[in-house]
């Protein structure tokens, strides 16, 4: 006796919150720097061309090896979403970041990337691509 099991995809409309922002977004060292002045439960700020403000709530701090720390602020005036950035210390002692805006729940966000020049960029993203739904 075969057992057969049929599944059907059905498309989930995601919520895009960043739509009438640039693809684009650039910051500096020094603004990212600034998200870690905070500890848990603190306000934190980050101002973006576009008027795109990322204000929040510190939920999470953590420290590793005294070169790696990663801060998460959740954003009410996006849906809750999370901005996570990490920061790590080069060979020279000058910080590096990579950070996100992203949740599963949501059609767009932002990647960070570092130019070669040193500055940095939020990119728009499509999080299904970065964050593929599982089909099984």
């Amino acid at each position: 006796m075969a057992l057969y099991v049929s599944a059907q995809s059905s498309a989930v409309s995601k919520k895009s919150l960043f739509d009438s922002y640039p693809q684009q977004l650039t910051c500096s060292a020094e603004q990212l720097n600034q998200l870690f002045n905070s500890g848990k439960g603190g306000n934190a700020l980050l101002e973006l061309p576009g008027n795109l403000r990322l204000q929040g709530t510190v939920t999470h701090r953590i420290s590793k090896y005294n070169q790696l720390e990663t801060v998460g602020i959740t954003l009410p005036a996006f849906d809750h979403i999370l901005l996570s950035v990490t920061r790590r210390y080069d060979a020279q002692h000058q910080p590096v970041f990579a950070a996100q805006v992203m949740s599963p729940r949501h059609a767009d966000g932002y990647l960070l990337n570092r130019q070669k020049d040193g500055t940095y960029r939020f990119s728009k993203i499509s999080t299904d691509e970065l964050m593929p739904v599982c089909s099984h």
